[in-house]
């Protein structure tokens, strides 16, 4: 009993290839193009590609802090900040600098530093932080990233507030 359907066999692996195949072309052809425009599109976001940011260690941070003014500044989620946190800083994620910093301007030390920890892996949120204060137009002399972020201060026994504080 035929159903009259072509009962051809499919090759998957053909078809996985043509797919990997126009796949390739989409982006050597999106790249060429890309590349002859006028003001080609950053490939990159732009945090990654500025001149890195002087780091500061945990101990440093802390006697800095003891002697001036300093901003600490958490680039973490609200969530991972409200868990545990520098005792003394403040949560600013990027995604909120835009409708923070008009509030947290004021609180900004004149000519103290800003110092700015991420989790110390994974996606540095600290650097585009530290790249956000660059833009509205803060010295890059006064900005400091916490080197080893958060998981340094912490697996170095400094004080840590929060509410799964250790």
């Amino acid at each position: 009993m035929s159903s009259g359907v072509n009962s051809q066999k499919i090759n998957w692996m053909e078809v996985l290839l043509g797919c990997l195949l126009i796949g390739l072309l989409s982006l050597s052809l999106s790249l060429a193009l890309n590349f002859f425009r006028p003001s080609p599109l950053s490939l990159i976001p732009p945090f990654l590609s500025e001149p890195s940011y002087q780091q500061i260690d945990a101990k440093e941070a802390l006697e800095t802090a003891r002697r001036e003014g300093i901003l600490f500044l958490d680039s973490r989620l609200h969530s991972r900040y409200r868990r545990a946190h520098l005792p003394q800083a403040m949560s600013l994620p990027p995604k909120d600098f835009n409708s923070l910093y008009p509030l947290l301007h004021p609180l900004i030390p004149t000519g103290g530093l800003i110092i700015i920890y991420g989790e110390g892996w994974g996606r540095p949120t600290e650097k585009e932080l530290a790249y956000l204060f660059l833009k509205a137009g803060v010295a890059r002399e006064r900005i400091r990233t916490l080197k080893g972020g958060f998981r340094a201060w912490e697996e170095g026994g400094h004080p840590v507030a929060g509410s799964e504080r250790r």
